[in-house]
């Protein structure tokens, strides 16, 4: 069987390798650090991200461990991870964005090769990491400034068969909130338009390395392996022996997200916590201004789950305060 090869990682049947992902442009110092974890066949092969936020630490462990702890004895398919995609913003500790060209790298997928650092950072993600995948996973959580309740977002699919991939993806997870929506430019987006069984998952909040979300996220990642059967029989035994491997049952499942977004520039102070529901018309917040002076009050205008909120004082015009899932579906 041939070599496998992404960057200049390198693993033939039942080898690991490690490696880069040269980015053109971009120094080696920020380039992606990747893993192939290979077993007994190419596929299935599952493409796993981490860090494309710099500083959602829990989803970056996660991503690492599971590098650690897979083994190519494990595996009857190919696990291809990297747990830090956007090393630039890891060692800036910066939120959201890319400090070499202040954008968001999960606004703009599908890239392009020669625009700025984070367009050419997408358009090597794609074309290294996820159009090789049959199955793409993006581990997220809470950025340095996000309270969050853990939560899976699956997309609208091209197609029906696509959809209903991804859907059962979030299922396979096991993380009980599930949102069926559409975010341009996302990774997961787009790994739907191209094919590919895809989700983007959230566990972990604050910027804080939570082992409890480290360990949610690697079990979803090692259930979706054992579903898509890449495991060996003695390794399904080894991952899966200490928690529930079957498909989430009775799943909350939202069709929409309302991004809220500051239309004032000053001090953030919410009137709600992550994982409240509430309704339309109630407060969610105020924003004042150093004297105190009241300067927007940010009112719900769906009900819905409060899934994560920005716990920063300080806010500008236009960002991000954050977001209520909606329109739940009966199950």
């Amino acid at each position: 069987m041939a070599e496998l090869s992404i960057g200049n990682a390198r693993a033939d049947e039942n080898e690991k390798g490690f490696g880069f992902l040269p980015v053109v442009g971009l120094p080696e110092q920020v380039w992606p650090p990747i893993v192939i974890i290979r077993g007994q066949k190419l596929s299935p092969m599952l493409t796993v991200t981490g860090g494309i936020h710099g500083c959602e630490y829990s989803s970056i462990e996660a991503a690492k461990q599971i590098t650690e702890e897979l083994q190519p004895r494990d595996l009857l398919g190919t696990v291809v991870v990297c747990p830090i995609v956007n090393v630039a913003a890891f060692f800036a500790r910066r939120a959201y964005v890319n400090p070499m060209d202040e954008k968001n790298l999960n606004r703009v997928f599908p890239g392009d090769p020669e625009g700025s650092a984070s367009q050419r950072l997408a358009y090597q993600v794609v074309q290294s990491l996820i159009q090789p995948a049959d199955v793409y996973i993006d581990l997220h959580g809470g950025d340095i400034i996000e309270a969050l309740v853990p939560f899976t977002i699956y997309p609208p699919g091209p197609t029906p068969g696509v959809e209903q991939e991804s859907r059962r993806l979030a299922r396979w997870f096991r993380i009980p909130n599930i949102i069926r929506t559409s975010l341009p430019g996302s990774t997961y987006d787009y790994a739907v338009h191209l094919g590919k069984p895809a989700i983007l998952t959230e566990a972990g909040q604050q910027g804080i390395l939570s082992q409890e979300a480290v360990t949610s996220l690697k079990q979803g990642v090692f259930r979706v392996l054992h579903r898509l059967g890449a495991f060996t029989s003695e390794a399904a035994d080894k991952f899966i022996t200490n928690f529930q491997s079957e498909a989430i049952s009775n799943p909350v499942i939202f069709h929409d997200i309302d991004w809220l977004k500051s239309p004032a520039s000053g001090m953030w102070y919410p009137a709600v916590s992550c994982g409240d529901f509430v309704q339309i018309g109630q407060t969610l917040g105020t924003v004042h201004n150093f004297f105190g002076e009241l300067l927007t009050t940010i009112i719900a205008q769906n009900a819905g789950l409060v899934i994560y909120l920005v716990t920063s004082l300080a806010v500008n015009v236009g960002d991000s305060l954050g977001a209520i899932a909606y329109s739940q579906e009966e199950t």
